[in-house]
């Protein structure tokens, strides 16, 4: 079975570009191509992913810690 990802719109990848902290008219200087603002995008999506997993460990780990504490009390 073949699952083709749809890329995101123009328009939703610079909202995501944009909220990272990157203005467009100063992005746009460069004169980057479709592909590179894809890259861009797709580098501060895997950055926002990876953030999310680490903070998820961190809470798991916490909660273990917590439960460990409480059993030997």
């Amino acid at each position: 079975m073949s699952y083709k990802r749809k890329d995101p719109s123009s328009e939703e990848m610079w909202k995501v570009i944009e909220r990272y902290g990157i203005k467009r008219e100063m992005f746009e200087r460069s004169r980057p191509t479709n592909q590179d603002i894809l890259v861009l995008y797709n580098l501060i999506k895997q950055k926002k992913r990876k953030q999310k997993e680490d903070e998820m460990i961190k809470l798991l780990k916490d909660y273990i810690e917590k439960i460990k504490k409480r059993n030997k009390s």
